[in-house]
């Protein structure tokens, strides 16, 4: 028995943070979760509850004989080791959802895969895997959950921003993030931007952000990339700079009658 402080998830990173430089943080013992809370290993009880409210309680905490560094070692002491060559090494991280590209040859182990990343990862609250075609009107991939909370809803942050996300309906890559950035310390002062087939409006909010006298168009044909567009825009308080179009951009940029600095 240890013991914990239990307090509710919402936040949990940020009392994570502080109860390491507090040094009051056990890491000899993994983290716990128990419905809507979350369970940290103490080292020491007096003054905690008053800093950051919750209880502390006794509770059953695995032991960490050697920190785990990656979902291929995790992977390495519960799958045979014949199938090693084929671990899947990385997963696309979107808020607090993973998704994995699950390797033909892995397909029985989907489910311990996925409760393994969980596992190691407390941020993440939804293991996914993406379908293996693209379908629809829209070309997407969409999700299906493999372990964890039963949704393909998200809020995403990157580069200052935050951007809300389903998976399931609309197209978006973090590994773009970067990218994203980079763009935005082109734009130059007072700059218009087009921006087509702008998805949630990543490149346009990104861009804005980080160049407050820029004014940025989005035109996308997804209405459902459209609602979120704009959810995201008001979200970031950009509505002033931040437009969001729907439709055909063969059809919306000619009404616009507008010149653009860069599209």
């Amino acid at each position: 028995m240890v013991k914990v402080l239990k307090i509710s998830k919402v936040g949990g990173e940020k009392v994570r943070k502080k109860l390491i430089e507090l040094d009051a943080l056990d890491n000899s013992y993994t983290l716990g979760k128990t419905g809507d809370f979350l369970l940290f290993p103490l080292k020491k009880t007096r003054g905690i509850v008053k800093e950051f409210g919750g209880n502390i309680v006794d509770r059953n905490l695995s032991k960490v004989s050697k920190p785990v560094t990656g979902l291929k070692e995790a992977l390495g002491k519960i799958l045979p080791s014949s199938l090693s060559g084929i671990f899947p090494r990385s997963f696309d991280q979107i808020g607090d959802i993973a998704v994995l590209e699950i390797p033909r040859g892995l397909g029985k182990y989907e489910k311990v895969i996925a409760r393994t990343l969980g596992r190691i990862n407390p941020r993440i609250n939804v293991v996914a895997k993406r379908a293996e075609k693209y379908s629809g009107k829209y070309r997407l991939r969409p999700i299906a959950v493999l372990d964890g909370e039963n949704r393909s809803n998200t809020t995403h942050r990157e580069s200052g921003i935050r951007l809300k996300v389903d998976l399931n309906t609309v197209y978006f890559s973090p590994r773009l993030g970067k990218e994203r950035l980079r763009i935005s310390k082109l734009v130059g002062k007072k700059e218009k931007v087009l921006v087509m087939f702008s998805g949630i409006a990543p490149y346009g909010i990104v861009i804005s952000k980080k160049n407050p006298s820029a004014e940025v168009w989005n035109i996308e044909w997804n209405p459902k990339a459209v609602e979120l567009a704009e959810e995201n825009i008001k979200l970031n308080k950009l509505g002033k700079r931040v437009h969001s179009l729907g439709g055909d951009v063969r059809k919306v940029i000619p009404k616009l009658n507008k010149k653009f600095d860069r599209i």
